[in-house]
Protein backbone atom coordinates (compact mmCIF):
# COMPACT_ATOMS: atom_id res chain seq x y z
CA UNK A 1 0.00 0.00 0.00
CA UNK A 2 1.45 3.27 -1.21
CA UNK A 3 2.27 5.82 1.44
CA UNK A 4 0.92 8.98 -0.51
CA UNK A 5 -2.50 9.92 -2.35
CA UNK A 6 -2.17 9.53 -5.66
CA UNK A 7 -3.92 12.69 -7.27
CA UNK A 8 -3.78 15.36 -10.55
CA UNK A 9 -4.04 18.69 -10.65
CA UNK A 10 -3.29 22.20 -12.63
CA UNK A 11 -0.46 24.32 -12.24
CA UNK A 12 -0.74 28.43 -13.74
CA UNK A 13 2.59 30.21 -13.81
CA UNK A 14 2.56 33.51 -14.54
CA UNK A 15 5.31 35.24 -16.03
CA UNK A 16 7.06 35.67 -13.51
CA UNK A 17 7.06 32.79 -11.88
CA UNK A 18 10.44 30.64 -11.95
CA UNK A 19 8.70 27.57 -10.27
CA UNK A 20 5.83 26.25 -8.34
CA UNK A 21 5.34 23.61 -5.58
CA UNK A 22 3.53 20.58 -5.89
CA UNK A 23 2.23 19.19 -2.05
CA UNK A 24 1.80 15.64 -2.06
CA UNK A 25 -0.60 14.08 1.17
CA UNK A 26 1.44 11.18 2.60
CA UNK A 27 -0.24 8.77 5.11
CA UNK A 28 0.94 9.06 8.35
CA UNK A 29 1.99 5.63 10.37
CA UNK A 30 4.31 4.52 13.09
CA UNK A 31 5.05 1.02 11.34
CA UNK A 32 8.90 1.17 10.53
CA UNK A 33 9.22 0.39 6.42
CA UNK A 34 11.65 1.30 4.00
CA UNK A 35 12.00 5.04 2.68
CA UNK A 36 9.54 5.03 -0.70
CA UNK A 37 9.52 6.51 -4.26
CA UNK A 38 7.13 8.50 -5.94
CA UNK A 39 6.76 10.28 -9.34
CA UNK A 40 5.35 13.47 -10.60
CA UNK A 41 4.46 13.71 -13.69
CA UNK A 42 3.94 16.76 -16.41
CA UNK A 43 1.46 16.85 -19.34
CA UNK A 44 -0.46 19.57 -21.05
CA UNK A 45 1.28 22.43 -20.99
CA UNK A 46 -0.27 25.55 -23.05
CA UNK A 47 1.96 28.10 -23.74
CA UNK A 48 5.28 26.52 -22.66
CA UNK A 49 7.07 23.57 -23.56
CA UNK A 50 7.68 20.95 -21.23
CA UNK A 51 11.63 20.38 -21.73
CA UNK A 52 11.06 17.43 -18.63
CA UNK A 53 8.40 15.83 -17.83
CA UNK A 54 9.04 13.51 -15.30
CA UNK A 55 10.29 13.74 -11.55
CA UNK A 56 10.69 11.52 -8.64
CA UNK A 57 10.35 12.05 -5.31
CA UNK A 58 11.21 10.12 -1.85
CA UNK A 59 8.73 9.91 1.14
CA UNK A 60 11.63 9.37 4.14
CA UNK A 61 10.43 7.09 7.01
CA UNK A 62 10.90 8.10 10.01
CA UNK A 63 9.69 5.61 12.20
CA UNK A 64 11.77 3.65 14.92
CA UNK A 65 12.67 0.02 13.67
CA UNK A 66 11.07 -2.11 16.02
CA UNK A 67 13.73 -4.13 18.45
CA UNK A 68 15.48 -7.54 18.45
CA UNK A 69 15.75 -9.29 21.29
CA UNK A 70 19.08 -11.18 21.68
CA UNK A 71 19.68 -13.48 24.56
CA UNK A 72 22.89 -16.04 24.86
CA UNK A 73 23.11 -18.82 26.85
CA UNK A 74 26.32 -21.01 27.79
CA UNK A 75 27.44 -24.38 28.73
CA UNK A 76 29.82 -27.24 28.56
CA UNK A 77 27.78 -29.54 30.49
CA UNK A 78 29.55 -30.36 33.35
CA UNK A 79 29.97 -28.09 36.54
CA UNK A 80 33.47 -30.01 37.73
CA UNK A 81 36.35 -30.72 36.20
CA UNK A 82 39.93 -32.14 37.08
CA UNK A 83 43.48 -30.25 36.89
CA UNK A 84 45.43 -32.23 34.56
CA UNK A 85 43.66 -35.09 33.28
CA UNK A 86 43.59 -34.29 29.57
CA UNK A 87 40.58 -34.46 28.53
CA UNK A 88 38.74 -32.44 25.83
CA UNK A 89 35.92 -30.27 26.61
CA UNK A 90 33.55 -28.31 24.57
CA UNK A 91 31.60 -25.03 25.42
CA UNK A 92 28.91 -24.56 23.43
CA UNK A 93 27.46 -20.85 22.99
CA UNK A 94 23.86 -20.37 21.56
CA UNK A 95 22.86 -16.80 20.19
CA UNK A 96 19.39 -16.25 20.03
CA UNK A 97 16.71 -13.53 18.40
CA UNK A 98 13.43 -13.63 19.59
CA UNK A 99 12.86 -10.73 17.35
CA UNK A 100 10.46 -8.95 16.23
CA UNK A 101 13.22 -7.23 14.32
CA UNK A 102 16.11 -9.23 12.61
CA UNK A 103 19.39 -8.49 14.29
CA UNK A 104 21.97 -7.03 12.34
CA UNK A 105 25.72 -6.81 13.01
CA UNK A 106 25.54 -9.03 16.37
CA UNK A 107 28.80 -9.43 18.28
CA UNK A 108 30.00 -11.81 20.41
CA UNK A 109 32.71 -11.15 23.58
CA UNK A 110 34.25 -13.94 25.90
CA UNK A 111 35.61 -13.22 28.71
CA UNK A 112 37.74 -16.88 28.81
CA UNK A 113 38.26 -18.53 32.45
CA UNK A 114 42.49 -18.16 33.62
CA UNK A 115 42.99 -21.59 34.81
CA UNK A 116 41.81 -23.72 31.25
CA UNK A 117 43.32 -23.71 27.83
CA UNK A 118 41.00 -22.66 24.66
CA UNK A 119 41.52 -24.89 21.87
CA UNK A 120 39.58 -24.22 18.59
CA UNK A 121 36.70 -21.68 18.64
CA UNK A 122 33.85 -22.68 15.15
CA UNK A 123 31.31 -20.49 14.88
CA UNK A 124 28.00 -21.16 12.62
CA UNK A 125 28.22 -18.07 10.92
CA UNK A 126 30.70 -15.04 10.91
CA UNK A 127 34.32 -14.99 12.00
CA UNK A 128 35.81 -15.51 15.58
CA UNK A 129 39.30 -13.98 16.76
CA UNK A 130 41.60 -13.46 19.65
CA UNK A 131 41.45 -10.35 21.28
CA UNK A 132 43.70 -10.15 24.47
CA UNK A 133 45.39 -13.25 26.37
CA UNK A 134 42.38 -16.12 25.40
CA UNK A 135 39.35 -13.72 25.41
CA UNK A 136 38.10 -13.74 22.18
CA UNK A 137 35.40 -11.59 19.74
CA UNK A 138 33.10 -12.95 17.11
CA UNK A 139 31.22 -11.02 14.14
CA UNK A 140 28.31 -13.56 13.58
CA UNK A 141 26.43 -10.67 11.00
CA UNK A 142 22.87 -10.88 11.18
CA UNK A 143 20.40 -12.96 13.28
CA UNK A 144 17.00 -13.24 12.02
CA UNK A 145 14.01 -13.07 13.93
CA UNK A 146 13.69 -16.34 15.07
CA UNK A 147 16.84 -17.53 14.55
CA UNK A 148 19.56 -18.62 15.96
CA UNK A 149 23.71 -19.06 15.65
CA UNK A 150 26.05 -20.88 18.29
CA UNK A 151 29.87 -21.04 18.96
CA UNK A 152 31.73 -24.46 19.92
CA UNK A 153 35.01 -24.10 21.99
CA UNK A 154 36.84 -26.66 23.29
CA UNK A 155 39.39 -26.85 26.26
CA UNK A 156 41.24 -28.41 28.87
CA UNK A 157 42.50 -27.94 32.12
CA UNK A 158 46.13 -27.65 33.03
CA UNK A 159 47.43 -29.69 35.98
CA UNK A 160 48.75 -26.47 37.27
CA UNK A 161 45.03 -25.27 37.43
CA UNK A 162 44.84 -24.16 41.42
CA UNK A 163 41.07 -26.57 42.88
CA UNK A 164 38.36 -24.06 43.05
CA UNK A 165 35.90 -22.40 40.41
CA UNK A 166 36.54 -20.87 36.95
CA UNK A 167 33.95 -18.71 35.36
CA UNK A 168 33.55 -18.13 31.69
CA UNK A 169 31.28 -15.51 30.49
CA UNK A 170 30.09 -14.42 27.29
CA UNK A 171 27.77 -10.95 25.96
CA UNK A 172 26.26 -10.37 22.77
CA UNK A 173 25.16 -7.42 21.40
CA UNK A 174 23.60 -5.55 18.25
CA UNK A 175 23.17 -1.91 17.14
CA UNK A 176 19.48 -2.94 16.60
CA UNK A 177 17.14 -1.71 20.06
CA UNK A 178 16.90 -4.82 22.61
CA UNK A 179 14.05 -4.59 24.71
CA UNK A 180 15.64 -7.11 27.75
CA UNK A 181 19.05 -6.24 28.20
CA UNK A 182 19.68 -8.74 30.71
CA UNK A 183 19.40 -11.81 28.60
CA UNK A 184 22.43 -10.43 26.47
CA UNK A 185 25.28 -12.18 29.18
CA UNK A 186 25.60 -15.70 30.57
CA UNK A 187 28.14 -17.66 32.85
CA UNK A 188 28.93 -20.82 33.32
CA UNK A 189 30.73 -21.74 36.08
CA UNK A 190 32.86 -25.36 36.73
CA UNK A 191 34.64 -26.30 39.93
CA UNK A 192 38.27 -27.54 39.78
CA UNK A 193 39.57 -30.35 41.67
CA UNK A 194 42.99 -31.34 41.82
CA UNK A 195 44.07 -35.07 40.60
CA UNK A 196 44.86 -36.69 43.92
CA UNK A 197 48.94 -37.33 44.64
CA UNK A 198 50.09 -40.87 42.75
CA UNK A 199 49.29 -43.81 44.70
CA UNK A 200 52.86 -45.31 45.95
CA UNK A 201 54.39 -48.20 44.51
CA UNK A 202 53.77 -50.92 46.32
CA UNK A 203 56.99 -52.29 48.19
CA UNK A 204 58.06 -56.15 48.15
CA UNK A 205 57.71 -57.85 51.84
CA UNK A 206 60.73 -58.91 53.58
CA UNK A 207 61.15 -61.92 55.80
CA UNK A 208 64.53 -61.34 58.30
CA UNK A 209 66.10 -64.15 59.95
CA UNK A 210 68.82 -64.37 62.26
CA UNK A 211 71.37 -67.17 63.20
CA UNK A 212 74.08 -67.50 65.40
CA UNK A 213 77.00 -70.29 65.25
CA UNK A 214 78.20 -71.40 67.85
CA UNK A 215 74.97 -70.87 69.43
CA UNK A 216 76.34 -71.89 73.26
CA UNK A 217 79.68 -69.57 74.13
CA UNK A 218 80.97 -68.57 77.48
CA UNK A 219 80.64 -65.37 78.80
CA UNK A 220 82.45 -62.80 77.06
CA UNK A 221 83.30 -65.33 74.15
CA UNK A 222 81.93 -63.88 70.29
CA UNK A 223 79.53 -65.91 68.35
CA UNK A 224 78.85 -64.77 65.08
CA UNK A 225 75.41 -63.52 64.41
CA UNK A 226 74.29 -63.72 60.94
CA UNK A 227 71.08 -61.95 59.34
CA UNK A 228 69.43 -63.63 56.32
CA UNK A 229 67.04 -60.54 54.55
CA UNK A 230 65.14 -62.38 51.92
CA UNK A 231 62.06 -61.08 49.29
CA UNK A 232 58.77 -62.76 49.79
CA UNK A 233 57.78 -63.71 46.82
CA UNK A 234 54.31 -62.52 45.75
CA UNK A 235 54.07 -62.12 41.57
CA UNK A 236 56.41 -59.35 41.49
CA UNK A 237 59.75 -58.93 40.21
CA UNK A 238 62.75 -60.43 42.62
CA UNK A 239 65.04 -57.99 43.43
CA UNK A 240 67.87 -58.23 46.04
CA UNK A 241 66.99 -56.20 49.56
CA UNK A 242 70.04 -53.52 49.74
CA UNK A 243 70.74 -51.62 52.90
CA UNK A 244 71.77 -52.38 56.51
CA UNK A 245 70.58 -54.65 59.12
CA UNK A 246 70.75 -53.94 62.84
CA UNK A 247 70.87 -56.34 66.16
CA UNK A 248 69.23 -56.38 69.13
CA UNK A 249 69.74 -58.55 72.24
CA UNK A 250 66.81 -59.64 74.28
CA UNK A 251 64.16 -56.55 74.99
CA UNK A 252 66.81 -54.05 74.46
CA UNK A 253 65.70 -51.43 71.74
CA UNK A 254 69.00 -49.79 71.20
CA UNK A 255 70.62 -52.35 68.32
CA UNK A 256 74.08 -53.66 69.37
CA UNK A 257 75.60 -53.80 66.09
CA UNK A 258 74.86 -53.36 62.40
CA UNK A 259 76.21 -54.50 59.08
CA UNK A 260 75.88 -53.90 55.53
CA UNK A 261 73.90 -55.99 53.79
CA UNK A 262 75.53 -58.45 50.91
CA UNK A 263 74.01 -59.93 47.53
CA UNK A 264 74.01 -63.73 47.75
CA UNK A 265 73.94 -66.43 45.08
CA UNK A 266 69.88 -66.73 45.37
CA UNK A 267 68.53 -63.89 43.70
CA UNK A 268 66.25 -61.91 46.25
CA UNK A 269 68.70 -62.88 49.35
CA UNK A 270 71.16 -60.80 50.68
CA UNK A 271 72.88 -61.14 54.64
CA UNK A 272 75.36 -59.69 56.63
CA UNK A 273 76.90 -60.63 59.86
CA UNK A 274 78.12 -59.25 63.13
CA UNK A 275 79.82 -60.66 66.59
CA UNK A 276 77.98 -60.82 69.40
CA UNK A 277 79.58 -60.99 73.22
CA UNK A 278 77.45 -61.58 76.31
CA UNK A 279 78.81 -60.78 79.60
CA UNK A 280 75.96 -62.35 82.05
CA UNK A 281 75.05 -66.22 81.89
CA UNK A 282 71.79 -66.93 80.46
CA UNK A 283 69.90 -67.35 77.43
CA UNK A 284 70.12 -63.78 75.32
CA UNK A 285 67.48 -63.60 72.42
CA UNK A 286 69.20 -62.15 69.12
CA UNK A 287 66.76 -60.47 66.77
CA UNK A 288 67.56 -58.79 63.42
CA UNK A 289 65.79 -55.79 61.75
CA UNK A 290 65.71 -54.34 58.44
CA UNK A 291 64.68 -50.96 57.75
CA UNK A 292 63.77 -51.40 54.07
CA UNK A 293 64.87 -49.68 50.91
CA UNK A 294 63.11 -48.17 48.05
CA UNK A 295 61.36 -51.22 46.77
CA UNK A 296 61.45 -53.45 49.62
CA UNK A 297 59.56 -53.29 52.99
CA UNK A 298 60.79 -53.21 56.40
CA UNK A 299 60.96 -56.71 58.03
CA UNK A 300 57.95 -56.70 60.35
CA UNK A 301 58.31 -60.22 61.41
CA UNK A 302 61.08 -61.28 63.78
CA UNK A 303 62.40 -64.23 65.20
CA UNK A 304 64.70 -64.28 68.24
CA UNK A 305 67.39 -66.55 67.42
CA UNK A 306 68.43 -67.91 71.63
CA UNK A 307 72.00 -67.80 72.39
CA UNK A 308 73.20 -69.89 75.44
CA UNK A 309 75.98 -68.00 77.72
CA UNK A 310 77.57 -70.44 79.88
CA UNK A 311 80.44 -69.70 82.57
CA UNK A 312 83.75 -69.42 81.84
CA UNK A 313 85.49 -72.57 82.07
CA UNK A 314 88.69 -72.29 84.46
CA UNK A 315 92.26 -72.65 82.56
CA UNK A 316 94.36 -75.59 83.94
CA UNK A 317 97.75 -75.10 85.41
CA UNK A 318 101.10 -76.69 86.41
Amino acid sequence: TPDYISQTGTLTFAPSDPSKTITVQVCADTTFELSEAFTVKLSGATGATITKDTGIGTIVNDDALPPADLSVTKSDGVTTVTAGDGVPRTYTITVSNAGPSNATSVTLSDTWPVGFTRGTTTPSQGTCMTTTGQNFSCSLGTILAGGSATVTVSYTVPASTPAGPQTNTVTVSSPVSDPNAANNTASDTNTVATSPPPEPEPQDPIITTVSCNPPTVQVNQPTTCTATVSQVVVGTPITTPTGIARFFADASTTAFATCTLRATATTGVANCSVAYRASTVGVHNITARYPGDSTHEASTTLTPFPVTVVPAVPGLGL
